[in-house]
């Protein structure tokens, strides 16, 4: 039956490529987030290298120099780009649209991730940064909570909304000092977490990590909370000068498969 609805609505409203914009033929044995152009350039993209580095996104430990020392990982899936890219294109679209198949697509890469860099993340939990209250009403999505939402239930993982958001200012525009301490004024504990967080190990996504101010208090609030450990989720990451090594756990990502999938 649902399966007869989510046809007949697509035959009414027709995919369309979240990158380009053109029409998707409507073929249900492969993503329909973006066309064949387009997902050829996003494997590419998910290929490419950290420029600081030199590993592959997955692979890289970087992270943002404004990002706590605490975290036991810094994981991105791909990289947001000064110019054009599709990685860039998906996250514009996901902060104003709620297309079933662009979250799909954007909770399995993420959930690759996890599975490649998060030792033991069967017993892990997830959430999330969220978004300003005035964006929500504005848009009608909170993109990050409906990213990992969707792909904590792809892992069979606790989600939990651990972290409220009040009103503060926007981090675009500020200098690195001004995001950090907005940031930390920005977020507060849902207390209502704090049994399914205490002595657990924590993913929390965001959609972009840029200076890892955010992050960070995201951090803060969690490690208060008493998780045991905290691992960081970003969708891609904004690479730059200061970005140093982190403390990753040490994990076996040799056999990485890009085409890997979950049902």
């Amino acid at each position: 039956m649902i399966f007869r609805l989510n046809l007949i609505a697509d035959l009414l409203w027709p995919p369309i490529c979240m990158s380009c914009g053109c029409i998707i033929p409507i073929d249900y044995s492969r993503d329909m987030a973006l066309c064949d152009k387009c997902s050829a350039k996003f494997s590419v993209e998910l290929q490419s290298l950290c420029p600081k580095c030199g590993k592959q996104h997955v692979k890289c430990r970087c992270r943002p120099h404004n990002l706590s020392g605490n975290v036991s990982g810094c994981i991105h899936v791909s990289r947001y780009t000064p110019w054009e890219s599709v990685t860039n294109n998906l996250i514009l679209r996901a902060k104003d649209n709620n297309y079933k198949y662009l979250y799909e697509l954007m909770a399995n890469e993420s959930a690759k991730a996890v599975k490649k860099r998060v030792p033991d993340y069967r017993h892990a939990v997830i959430t999330y940064m969220p978004r300003e209250k005035s964006k929500i009403r504005k848009s009608g999505v909170d993109q990050s909570k409906n990213v990992a939402k969707l792909f904590a239930k792809k892992l069979s993982l606790d989600f939990v909304k651990a972290i409220r958001r009040i009103h503060a200012k926007e981090q675009k525009g500020l200098s690195s000092k001004e995001r950090l301490e907005n940031a930390f004024s920005a977020y507060r504990l849902n207390k209502k977490a704090i049994p399914s967080v205490a002595g657990k190990t924590v993913i929390v996504y965001d959609d972009v990590l840029t200076t890892g101010a955010t992050m960070s208090a995201g951090v803060d609030i969690l490690f208060r909370a008493g998780a045991a450990r905290v691992f960081v989720l970003a969708f891609a990451m904004r690479y730059n000068d200061r970005m140093k090594p982190t403390g990753d756990v040490d994990v076996d990502i040799s056999d990485y498969d890009a085409s890997d999938e979950f049902e």
